[in-house]
């Protein structure tokens, strides 16, 4: 072990549990939040036309460039949130050693650390709405043309609806951290299904990206409203009225620690991922931009789905670090790992044996690429779930060890984009080459392998 936590005399904690509803509200809310992008897809290939489609993608990737102004506050805000509701009586930069625990909640610390956040968010979602409004007219002025005045609205009402999402998503953490995972799938559930109703109906009037803009908005309103509810009950409520801000500044430098080095690792993140996107739609027609936003999305929503089981254990993982169970660890990340694996090896035979037929089926005006690309991003997901989920895996330990090395790959999968595509004349099968080989590379087996070590994982562990 990394860390020598503190004797069962010495320690008390209170283990944060994850039920089979929450379980099952994770897949139910998943499934909506992703799963309405995959219902309302064969809508929205019906009915846009082809370069509308194309824009549409980049509009996703515009979500994902926002996601870095997050810096990595997100996930350790939800971690440190875990800690408090396991009874951790202080913050610590890193490591979980010397911690003080009780079996009472500290709602000093935890009004502290809401106070805290709040500012956070605040102050970067008003750098965030200025880089929309000129830094997004900026990259697309040469792509929807000033007559396009109901594209240009739909992208500013994008930008309120995204703007919104992102200052209100501490509550993501909050929640989360709680271990009321059932109550924030419960809230994305609806707010998702209001937003496929509306997109659709939208779309099927003729509004095209307008509705889908309109939709994001009024669903992200109600998901927020929702959330909140869900979190300052009344006795939460009471207990924060009694409670002190103290030492703000201190809470603020142990979430800032670990957060710049998650934030790094979002922008190494980006750039092997996200980044192509913009890339493809400066250089690449939007018909291809298209076809490469079409198998990007059904894999990433695939891996999303698959790592399902996992991402609603985060908060039952941090609490077993806090209580020294690593038996329980192996075992539950174990479980996790596999039940990944097979609900991915699943849908990417569907994917890829029906996914051209399905798409003629509901006269999609946009098709998959070749089946070489369709075989590469397959792949490159299935790394993603594995090394992904290790490193991730590794953060509930309170530490980051992945900080350089996913900057350095995403740097060298940027600049490799950029010679395939220049000087050997690639086209989106640049993108699928240089992922898989950089990160091989490196991250593939680095992260998995540190895990193995960390819980002492035997092969015959993966038949239990």
């Amino acid at each position: 072990m990394f860390y020598q936590l503190l004797t069962s005399t010495e320690f008390t904690f209170m283990d944060i549990s994850i039920s089979k509803k929450d379980v099952f509200w994770s897949y139910v809310a998943q499934a909506l939040n992703y799963g309405s992008s995959v219902l309302l897809l064969p809508i929205i290939l019906k009915t846009l036309p082809e370069h509308q489609i194309g824009i549409w993608y980049i509009f996703s990737s515009i979500t994902s460039l926002v996601l870095l102004l997050d810096f990595g506050f997100l996930p350790n805000i939800t971690r440190i949130v875990s800690y408090v509701y396991s009874g951790a009586q202080k913050l610590k930069k890193e490591g979980l050693d010397d911690i003080t625990t009780s079996n009472e909640i500290n709602y000093d610390l935890l009004k502290t650390i809401i106070h805290v956040i709040k500012k956070i968010y605040m102050l970067i979602t008003g750098l965030l709405v200025f880089l929309l409004i000129f830094g997004g007219y900026w990259y697309l002025r040469n792509i929807i043309s000033p007559e396009e005045h109901t594209l240009w609205i739909a992208f500013y009402i994008f930008c309120i609806a995204i703007s919104m999402n992102f200052f209100y998503s501490y509550y993501d953490a909050l929640l989360l951290g709680r271990g009321k995972v059932k109550n924030a799938n419960q809230a994305i559930s609806y707010a998702k299904l209001l937003n496929l109703i509306l997109a659709a109906t939208g779309l099927f009037l003729g509004y095209g990206l307008l509705s889908i803009s309109i939709a994001l908005l009024l669903s992200n309103i109600v998901c927020r409203f929702l959330y909140h509810r869900a979190f300052y009950d009344f006795d939460t409520v009471t207990k924060l009225d009694r409670a002190n801000v103290e030492n703000p500044k201190d809470v603020f430098n142990s979430i800032w620690f670990n957060s710049k080095k998650l934030g790094l690792v979002s922008v190494g993140t980006f750039l092997i991922f996200q980044a192509n996107m913009l890339i493809a739609g400066q250089f690449f027609s939007l018909s291809e931009v298209a076809s490469y936003g079409l198998v990007v999305q059904l894999f990433s929503l695939l891996a999303i789905f698959s790592r399902l089981y996992f991402t609603s254990h985060l908060p039952r993982f941090n609490s077993l670090w806090m209580g020294n169970n690593v038996s329980k660890l192996k075992g539950e990340f174990i479980k996790s790992m596999k039940i990944g694996w097979a609900l991915y090896a699943l849908g990417s035979l569907v994917i890829i044996f029906a996914g051209r037929y399905i798409l003629q089926i509901i006269g999609s005006n946009t098709n998959l690429p070749n089946l070489s690309m369709i075989l590469m991003f397959g792949f490159i997901y299935l790394m993603e779930i594995t090394h992904g989920n290790s490193g991730i895996f590794l953060t509930t330990k309170n530490t980051v060890p992945y900080v350089l090395p996913t900057i350095v790959s995403g740097v060298a999968i940027f600049c490799a984009n950029l010679i395939l595509i220049f000087y050997f004349h690639l086209r989106l099968e640049a993108f699928g080459i240089s992922t898989i080989f950089i990160q091989l590379s490196y991250n593939a087996w680095k992260w998995p392998l540190e895990v193995i070590k960390e819980l002492k994982i035997k092969f015959k562990d993966l038949y239990a």
